[in-house]
């Protein structure tokens, strides 16, 4: 059975209000309704569509009437055949019937068999004078279009045929001229169309001719428009109520014109928000997420889709998250549909799947037929005969799996023990055997099999208590070795539960088998000459044996005797003697009387310095009485304050100037940076001497951090440079970047450059300077913002140390006192470990949030105490601190936002970030404070730049004198592929990647995972093993440009235009676009000798950025068209980054190549990793340790060029990168290479 999850409680005063209020206003119907699903069938139904239609579908069922579906296939242009019967397919699959439609019904269902009725209603409306024949070309409407744009005005017919007279008419139509009719709609003054309470948004109000042109309701050949159409049929259906799309809000006044020239009541509407992907970007039918298909092909069950669809923009009155598709007709209304924009989401759609799994299963009428499909593809990925399959064994499997089964084709893959025995030479099976010490494991498995001869136990619980009571090992390795021997995993059921799965016969088969295995190893090592005590060997045995210190610990533990309970209580003792200790020093801090007792308990606790730690600190601080010590804080923290006053810290009377800085050049054209007011007002240089005198002099104790803040850095930066040079003796030396020396002073307000004599100025009610850093990739930029942030939160607390009530004001719960923006969840994960790194050690909590988590896990978190700083993405941070309010934004006076030069494009997440900075600047206005904002980027676009400086004119710009350069110490070699066939560039792929043996770890960039899917593939043909890490395809727009951007969709074509429209690549004659080029510092220009081609294949490959024919050389054809694997990232990026071989499940999954097996190709992997990605793909990858980049596809802009350099040559290591040059990158490719060769910069 399904049971109820509580998400959050919505159920307040304030919303039950609201709901009677829009009861009382007529949202919910009173009677039985008619509604209508009308999709156009020019593709598969998309994921919108299906809730579009579960909407209408749940208002019958709850209000009674009927529920239609209408085909509006008037567009006979962009018909796909067969797209029709397939949505209606879909909606059988879903479970929603309709009332009326196509074979159902007394009416036509098809608009293109209703065109008569169309025109007969079309030439009512010329009767009457409410529509008009417009005679104009096609050039004089693209003209006028045209001059419209140019004047800065919404195109608008301008009614040149309105005025036409009847026999001017006359004498066009004997002429034969073409012509289309447009409905003469009325002023914005003198009609109430665009005044209309919509059911979602409520009150609407459209003015002006944007709501009110002239629309065209039958086209030159006579088929009619969507507006005519969809009115007509609406009104002769009897439609009482309109649920559609929210990008139909805006035809909605030339609707009810329409409905008013026709002298009908027109029926309630209630638009229905976009979904969006969790990048912020419209869900369309072209996302991977988009089309329901998929999610059927992919194994989701119709009850958790449906489930999971009524879910997206729709808010149920009880806190339940789980619904049948009958509670969801119980359940709906239309008061609970919500107005924000939805986001898809494949982890909570899981989530949903295994629960409607696990109920479908405990159903004897479901489980059945699960059963059978499960069977079935169980036998197609295991390679077995259906026949050979037992439903016994496939519902048992189905038990043991639980909630770790999101579909059911992965059954096999989850539970392969069930349907075979387990292979016990693998790398899984090893990492389960090593955690069992080696003189266990023999003796276990002897004692499980002299336990099993006897006997087939009744209880097999109580059969392993009693194989663990009397095997000479601890219980633990007892289930260990088990579940080795009989899954050959580390992870899996418990052993009871497995061991009732499994028959007897084979538990014992499995055991003698372990047992084999085990001997073969242990009489292997003695023929090499190793013992349990040698270190020598290598390869498979030597790492079973004895690569991990966690089997010596075991051994140890176990060797050591269990303490008595004398031992036991002593111990506890000591427990509660160091907590004593410390509940008095806290009583002797703060001064709280009975002096001479607190004496007496000192002197008795300074007795017991030699036995527990921390005595020694607390008898030097009890030498003087509490009154002492309460006077000497005082005066620490008076020396304190005046401090951080002349610091300039926030909320104490004096800040500094702000200060802006940017590039400049001098006479002799050297890089420097320079120093100038807000407004401009002063300008100071800062030569390189100075800058590399501040950086040379600049330390994590000098620079202005917190000594917490300052000691955690220095930790955190050396076990990195340790973990790169484990062999390293010597003590490091630590150094701060160009970044950070120069970044960190500005964000604290401490910056030497404002103490050689420009004027300060002193404001009170700010919470610091806003900056804007720019720097490379790699350069070190999250510390660079990290630790000043941290550090002025630790000011604060300390500024208020003494107050109780106003500390518990300043830490308060669902309250972060900063925010930290970024654009992707993998972000997220990588800068909020960084974060914790360094806010572990300074007792300040952070917490990363984006849109994939639970909300379970999003009260989790807020239940665990303060918060103080939120990593976020804008999408999360606009859900869960606006609408869903889980966070406040009361205390929020510090915003950073990462990656900005993404982040703030209009085509990115540019209005969502300027949503939270108006979210955040509002709640600062209320309490007379101002925010502080620090951008941060690795390049400099120019329309960003603007951005900010308009937003905060204030703003302190630092740049790097190394910005838009390649990194330093970094081989860049362009290899000429002078044939556009992907076949020759894969030929000279394996050519560099066969010289270059002695790189570890290599990445591989491909513009499309279409491409990335076949270098993987083709590699691993080579005999190249490798990884797949293939995001979304990442289509940049940063240079699009509407013609209008107040133009709305007016027909099914213009809509049709605007989904369909992509963007070419920059114009780089464009000064405007010419400025985000890169150039970098070094080049190698090398060409090799061109491979002989394989034989060549003519294939029409179609991908995200192409539908042209594309060649195809020396590659298989079906390479190209096979579908793109779908890889757990964390599983990929651990095995990237590992030295273990790569899992066999992450290889191609095709046939080795010849003479080789798929253990030797994962034996292989293990002297080389190499990662073939895309830019998304590669998104929050930490890759310090790579030496190596291979460019198979050029980036479309040098910008591209710099970031996938940048993820080699990091922290002061030495790197390579490799690229591809075919006939069409040579342009861009040219320009790079002068860059590189003139070391100038093209910004």
């Amino acid at each position: 059975m399904l049971q109820s999850l509580r998400v959050c409680s919505r159920r307040t005063a304030s919303r039950a209000f609201s709901r009677q209020a829009d009861a009382a206003a007529g949202i919910e119907p009173t009677g039985p309704v008619r509604v209508r699903f009308a999709p156009s069938p020019t593709g598969m139904l998309h994921l919108g569509g299906l809730r579009t239609a579960l909407f209408n579908y749940l208002l019958t069922r709850r209000y009674g009437g009927e529920f239609i579906l209408r085909i509006e296939d008037t567009d006979q242009a962009r018909l796909v055949p067969g797209a029709a019967e397939g949505i209606v397919q879909t909606l059988e699959w879903a479970g929603l019937s309709f009332d009326e439609g196509p074979g159902k019904g007394p009416d036509k269902y098809f608009q293109s068999q209703r065109g008569d009725i169309y025109r007969k209603h079309a030439q009512k409306l010329l009767d009457r004078g409410a529509a008009y024949r417009c005679f104009c070309s096609t050039s004089r409407l693209e003209a006028l279009r045209t001059e419209q744009t140019a004047q800065g005005r919404a195109p608008a017919y301008d009614r040149h045929c309105a005025h036409l007279s009847l026999r001017q008419i006359d004498e066009k139509l004997r002429a034969g001229e073409p012509y289309t009719v447009r409905m003469l709609s009325p002023s914005a003054e003198g009609s109430d169309a665009g005044r209309f309470y919509d059911i979602v948004h409520r009150a609407m109000n459209f003015r002006g001719p944007a709501g009110f042109d002239d629309a065209v309701l039958l086209k030159s050949d006579g088929q009619p428009t969507y507006h005519l159409a969809n009115v007509v049929d609406d009104h002769l259906m009897r439609i009482t109520h309109v649920l559609r799309g929210e990008e139909w809000l805006m035809s909605t006044p030339k609707h009810r014109a329409l409905f008013n020239a026709f002298g009908w009541p027109a029926p309630h509407y209630a638009h229905l928000p976009l979904l969006m992907n969790p990048d912020g970007s419209k869900l369309s039918k072209r996302n991977d997420d988009g089309p329901v298909q998929r999610y059927i092909d992919d194994g989701y069950l119709p009850e958790s889709l449906v489930n999971y669809t009524a879910l997206l923009g729709w808010h149920p009155d009880t806190p339940q998250e789980l619904f049948t598709l009958r509670q969801l007709e119980q359940s709906f209304s239309l008061a609970g549909l919500s107005r924000s924009k939805s986001v898809v989401s494949r982890e909570r759609l899981d989530w949903l799947n295994r629960q409607h799994l696990r109920a479908a299963l405990a159903d004897p009428d479901k489980s059945a037929g699960l059963i059978q499909q499960a069977r079935a593809e169980v036998a197609a990925v295991g390679g077995f005969e259906a026949a050979s399959v037992r439903p016994e064994t496939v519902a048992t499997a189905l038990r043991l799996a639980g909630d770790r089964l999101t579909f059911t084709k992965d059954l096999y893959n989850a539970v392969p023990f069930m349907f075979g025995d387990p292979a016990l030479d693998t790398a899984t099976a090893e990492q389960a055997l090593i955690l069992v010490p080696h003189e266990f494991r023999v003796p276990i498995l002897n004692a499980v099999e002299r336990a099993l001869a006897s006997e087939v136990p009744e209880s097999w619980a109580g059969f392993a208590k009693s194989v663990a009571a009397t095997a000479p090992a601890p219980t633990k390795h007892v289930m260990m070795m088990l579940r080795f021997a009989l899954t050959g995993e580390r992870f899996g059921p418990k052993i009871p539960e497995l061991l009732d799965a499994l028959p007897v016969d084979s538990i014992k088969r499995r055991l003698r088998k372990a047992k084999a295995e085990i001997e073969s190893l242990l009489a292997q090592l003695g023929r090499s000459g190793a013992g349990p005590s040698s270190s020598s060997g290598t390869g498979h045995i030597d790492r079973m044996w004895f690569s991990s210190s966690a089997q010596a610990k075991g051994a140890k533990r176990a060797a050591k005797p269990k303490p008595t309970r004398h031992e036991q209580i002593a111990g506890m003792k000591k427990g509660r003697h160091l907590k004593r200790i410390d509940s008095l020093q806290n009583k002797g801090r703060s001064g709280g009387g009975q002096s001479q007792l607190l004496d007496a308990r000192m002197r008795r606790a300074s007795e017991q310095k030699s036995k527990f730690q921390g005595a020694r600190e607390f008898v030097q601080r009890s030498s003087a009485t509490p009154g002492d010590q309460k006077l000497a804080e005082a005066r620490i923290l008076r020396q304190r304050s005046r401090q951080l006053k002349q610091r300039g810290t926030p909320g104490l009377g004096f800040t500094p100037a702000r200060f802006r800085l940017m590039p400049i050049e001098n006479e002799t054209g050297t890089d420097l940076t320079a120093l100038s007011s807000g407004q401009g007002a002063t300008r100071r240089a800062m030569t390189v001497k100075e800058l590399k005198e501040q950086v040379a002099t600049s330390t994590f104790d000098n620079i202005g951090l917190h000594p917490d803040v300052a000691a955690a850095a220095k930790q955190v930066l050396e076990k990195q440079i340790r973990n790169r040079n484990p062999h390293q003796e010597d003590e490091v030396s630590l150094h701060l970047t160009e970044i950070q020396a120069l970044g960190i002073p500005e964000i604290l307000g401490r910056s030497r450059l404002s103490k050689r004599g420009a004027r300060q100025t002193a404001d009170s009610h700010s919470a610091g300077p806003n900056a804007f850093l720019a720097a490379e990739t790699g350069s070190g930029k999250t510390f660079a913002y990290a630790l000043p942030l941290i550090t002025m939160l630790k000011q604060e607390e300390e500024a208020v140390a003494t107050d109780s009530w106003r500390m518990s004001m300043l830490r308060r719960e669902q309250r972060p006192r900063a925010l930290v923006l970024v654009p992707s969840r993998e972000l997220v994960a990588q800068v909020t470990s960084a974060f914790k790194s360094i806010a572990h050690g300074a007792k300040v909590r952070v917490v990363g949030v984006h849109l994939g988590l639970a909300r379970r896990d999003l009260r989790i978190k807020i239940d665990q105490g303060p918060i103080d700083i939120m990593v976020s993405t804008p999408g999360a941070a606009l859900q869960y601190m606006g609408r869903d309010a889980l966070f406040k934004t009361s205390e929020v006076r510090r915003v950073v936002v990462d990656e900005a030069d993404s982040m703030m494009d209009e085509h990115s997440f540019g209005d969502q970030i300027r949503q939270v900075l108006n979210m955040v600047r509002r709640s600062n206005e209320k309490q007379d404070r101002r925010e502080q904002a620090v951008f941060v980027s690795a390049t400099l676009p120019k329309l960003i730049r603007e951005q900010i400086i308009h937003r905060y004119p204030d703003v302190i710009h630092i740049t790097t004198p190394s910005l838009h350069r390649a990194p330093q110490r970094l081989a860049q070699t362009f290899i000429d592929v002078s044939k556009d066939f992907q076949g020759h560039k894969l030929n000279a792929l394996g050519s560099v990647l066969r010289t270059a043996a002695s790189d570890k770890h290599v990445i591989v960039f491909c513009n499309s995972k279409t491409h990335a899917n076949l270098v993987y593939r083709q590699l691993y043909k080579r005999g190249i093993p490798s990884l797949l890490l293939a995001g979304a395809t990442l289509v940049k727009k940063p240079y699009a440009r509407t013609k209008d951007p107040t133009a709305r969709p007016e027909t099914s074509e213009d809509i049709a235009e605007a989904e369909e429209s992509s963007e070419d690549r920059p114009d780089l004659d464009d000064p405007w676009e010419k400025e985000t080029w890169f150039a970098g510092q070094e080049e190698i220009y090398a060409a090799i000798d061109e491979a002989a081609p394989a034989e060549e294949a003519e294939v029409t490959a179609v991908t995200s950025e192409s539908t042209a024919s594309v060649p195809i050389s020396g590659a298989d054809v079906n390479d190209l068209k096979a579908p793109v694997p779908s890889f757990n990232r964390k599983e990929v990026l651990a095995a990237f980054l590992g030295t273990d071989p790569i899992p066999a499940h992450l290889l191609a999954p095709i046939a080795p190549p010849a003479e080789s097996t798929v253990e030797d190709m994962s034996a292989l992997s293990a002297r080389r990793k190499i990662l073939v990605c895309t830019d998304l793909g590669s998104r929050g990858l930490d890759t310090t340790c790579v030496s190596h980049v291979v460019l198979f596809d050029f980036p479309t802009t040098a910008i591209d060029y710099l970031h996938r350099a940048g993820r080699t040559a990091r922290a002061g290591s030495r790197g390579k990168v490799t690229a591809m040059v075919s006939k069409k990158d040579r342009r861009l490719a040219e320009q790079i290479r002068l860059a590189i060769r003139q070391g100038g910069i093209i910004n």
